[in-house]
């Protein structure tokens, strides 16, 4: 996963296309149970500033 929490392509990874569906699926069961963030502390930082620039 990137530093904004985005999952990373193949290219990047280094893995076959079988691989990195289930690297995906993975990473996806686990941010549905909470093991993983679904937003980066990074993103949820700048939605927040975002948010307090508009008001």
């Amino acid at each position: 996963m990137s530093p904004k929490g985005y999952i990373l392509n193949r290219r990047v990874t280094g893995v076959c296309s079988k691989q990195q569906r289930k690297l995906e699926k993975a990473i996806r069961i686990s941010q549905r149970l909470g093991v993983l963030p679904k937003l980066s502390p990074i993103l949820i930082r700048e939605l927040e500033s975002q948010k307090q620039a508009q008001e």
